[in-house]
């Protein structure tokens, strides 16, 4: 099945490159090839990825266009997302491995960014004489875990989603029955929010998006402050 509308798709009026690989288990996926020199793999973020979306955001069209002008960017959608195969019954971290495969070159290096990190850490470790080397940002070695989608889903990975979710209800109730926990968890959110923010500014990454989200906390924090007060 191919993607629909790929040989329509531009970036800046020129036409993508795209092509359609077909991985071991048969997901077509959008990809291409962009620029020249050393040869990076830019993941995607599953289940987010959209290549052309992202071109559109200026910030990222400027990082783009930036490392067009040094490398040779291999770049596609994975599976069920952007515009590779939508109907796919699996998307776990395996599927991943098994997108990458599907459009790597003999080396490269991994650009991986949130989620994709834990694929790249995984393919690296399974074939470490074809990747070079790997610039990850924001993700964790066991992100999926964390999830609850690795392994079986109830195992190991299973129990920690359930620790981290029963932590989360029990946390609610207990800053509204308690005033100084109450208090502590909007000052502790307020001041995670201004860190992002002071990140996107040095970043000189436009308006900070976390900017709604702070405003929300700060609220949150006087709220509470009052109510200790009265």
């Amino acid at each position: 099945m191919e993607p629909p509308g790929n040989r329509r798709a531009t970036f800046c009026g020129e036409p993508l490159p795209f092509s359609h690989p077909i991985t071991a288990d048969g997901v077509t996926l959008a990809h291409g090839v962009t620029g020249s020199g050393p040869t990076p793999i830019h993941l995607p973020w599953v289940p987010f990825g959209n290549v052309l979306a992202e071109w559109r955001v200026p910030s990222a069209n400027q990082a783009y266009r930036t490392l067009f002008d040094h490398l040779r960017l291999v770049w596609y959608d994975g599976r069920g997302t952007g515009r590779s195969q939508r109907d796919v019954d699996d998307i776990t971290p395996e599927t991943m491995i098994r997108d990458l495969e599907a459009v790597g070159v003999h080396q490269f290096a991994l650009l991986g960014l949130y989620v994709s990190c834990s694929v790249a850490v995984a393919y690296a470790a399974r074939h470490p004489e074809r990747v070079t080397s790997m610039v990850l940002f924001g993700g964790a070695l066991h992100f999926w875990d964390l999830l609850g989608v690795g392994g079986d889903g109830v195992g190991t990975s299973g129990r920690t989603a359930r620790v981290i979710d029963g932590s989360g209800a029990a946390g609610l109730p207990l800053g509204l029955a308690v005033p100084v926990v109450g208090l502590a968890a909007a000052a502790g959110v307020t001041l995670f929010f201004v860190g992002a923010i002071i990140t996107h500014v040095r970043a000189r990454w436009g308006l900070p998006a976390p900017m709604p989200f702070f405003v929300m906390a700060v609220a949150a924090l006087a709220l509470k402050a009052i109510s200790l007060q009265s």
